[in-house]
């Protein structure tokens, strides 16, 4: 009716109100269709200055949850170029662009972005974008390996998001504040911070049932989408809770994982993948550690190749850390030439990409990296990725130099860590190795540096830049919302 009578902006109210009940079923894909149509609608109309922003962000906000990031961030740049005089439209894309960098690449312009709408949070009431910037700091600080900060932001910011009052922004909230308190209990064990645990433990008896209470009393139907990812991010809340215990269950992560992907949200399929890996790692029993590494080895994979995919930079990060820390072999994308320097072979189905293997144990399988572009990434900025990748991602796998002392890999891991000041069961720990492993690690690279003591050993390792000059800290164990109607 608004298209037969030309009421071009009755026509874009239509169409953001037709997104927010798509969107309230999870109907993704449909809402996306609908926004680009009414993209195409403004643009015939004249009418791209006033409502181009506001379009844009919400695609981008679709485009993010279903894992199309190359995509999501094309949108919020270009919308950036529009701006609409409602508050909300108008730093709607940003907000979105901000969450999107900080799980994307976690570089200064997302910190940036996030900066900016913490401080634009203090000025207007709790709602949609409540969640989005409560999601985007805690990230900021987990991926910094700050869990003493993201515990501050969700002590601070969860009554807001309770105080919106909408189902998706406190559901989402509840699992990401979860998310920080069982990072900062992991970080209070590891560093023997009784008070930081209690920090978290008292944070999530309050938030838990809360959260519970609020999506109980919902009015929206629990046949809809929206309910249904919102009991999925409480039972992720309350996986976070059992890890802030201390309680791990692998089932717990497998159900959650296949969960998220039926939605599908691909971003939070692959971290559950990544927690169901190290809940499978820690709770290894000594004799039982080799089939804990197999066992490990398919969801980590599964969660390296969506995180590769997307791609989450500082998630796959953690992911090819934590397997060159247990021994997991890992199929791990590389630019061989420019970082491994491996020779490679070539075929003619890949004869864009490189082939290589990498990772411990038996040979994995080769993937294809290198020039080619990725399944769903855009040929512009592919460069940027390839380079991200390299800086921020392979860099753990650099080896460096052989050096005179005859120090295996694994010794050379355990010399790293001794040099932080670590006890032998907090680098067992680290690497899923048994301390009695970590005793006989440590009598060798003690006899192979020649000195009699783990002080004199760190000495010689700091002095022979054996390892790096800034040790880096352990790392954390981080673990939708409707859009507004059309002011």
């Amino acid at each position: 009716m608004a298209r037969q009578a030309g009421r071009l902006d009755d026509l874009m109210r239509v169409a953001a109100n037709r997104t927010t009940l798509l969107d309230l079923d999870s109907r993704r894909e449909q809402a996306l269709a609908v926004v680009q149509a009414s993209l195409e609608d403004a643009t015939a109309g004249g009418l791209t200055a006033s409502y181009g922003a506001f379009l844009r962000g919400n695609s981008a906000d679709i485009l993010y949850h279903l894992g199309r990031w190359p995509e999501a961030e094309a949108e919020c740049r270009l919308a950036l170029g529009w701006r609409m005089s409602a508050l909300e439209a108008e730093w709607w894309p940003p907000l979105v662009l901000g969450l999107l960098l900080t799980e994307s690449r976690g570089d200064d312009e997302a910190e940036r972005l996030v900066g900016q709408a913490l401080l634009q949070l203090e000025t207007v009431p709790p709602g949609q974008w409540t969640g989005h910037v409560l999601r985007s700091a805690i990230s900021v600080a987990l991926w910094a390996r700050d869990p003493n900060g993201a515990l501050d932001i969700a002590e601070r910011d969860w009554p807001r998001a309770l105080e919106s009052d909408e189902l998706a922004v406190v559901a989402w909230a509840a699992s990401t504040c979860l998310e920080a308190a069982a990072a900062a209990a992991d970080h209070g064990r590891d560093s023997s911070d009784p008070g930081l645990i209690m920090r978290a433990r008292a944070i999530a008896a309050r938030i838990l049932p809360q959260a519970a209470a609020h999506i109980e009393r919902s009015a929206i139907a629990p046949s809809l989408g929206a309910r249904h990812e919102a009991e999925l991010h409480l039972a992720t809340a309350r996986a976070h809770a059992e890890r802030v215990r201390g309680h791990v269950d692998p089932a717990t992560w497998d159900r959650l994982a296949t969960d998220w992907a039926a939605r599908p949200m691909p971003y939070l399929e692959a971290k559950a993948r990544w927690w169901q890996a190290l809940a499978v790692l820690g709770a290894a029993r000594e004799d039982d550690r080799e089939a804990a590494r197999q066992a490990a080895r398919e969801p980590l994979s599964e969660a390296y190749h969506i995180a590769r995919r997307l791609p989450a930079l500082p998630l796959l990060r953690e992911i090819v850390d934590l397997a060159a820390r247990a021994r997991v072999a890992l199929p791990v994308v590389a630019e061989p030439s420019a970082v491994l320097g491996i020779p490679v072979g070539h075929d003619e189905a890949t004869a864009d990409h490189d082939l290589v293997a990498v990772g411990p144990g038996r040979a994995p399988d080769r993937v294809a990296v290198g020039p080619g572009r990725p399944p769903g990434v855009p040929a512009a900025g592919r460069s940027d990725l390839a380079q991200a990748i390299e800086q921020r991602v392979i860099a753990v796998l650099r080896k460096r130099p052989a050096d005179v002392y005859g120090l295996s890999p694994r010794e050379q891991e355990v010399l790293d860590i001794l040099a932080e000041g670590r006890t032998d069961r907090d680098i067992a720990s680290r690497l899923f190795i048994s301390e009695r492993t970590v005793h006989v690690h440590v009598r060798r690279i003690l006899a192979k540096l020649g000195v009699s003591s783990r002080t004199e050993a760190a000495g010689v390792a700091i002095r022979q830049g054996l390892v790096p000059a800034e040790m880096p800290e352990r790392p954390v164990t981080p673990s939708a919302p409707s859009r507004e109607r059309m002011p």
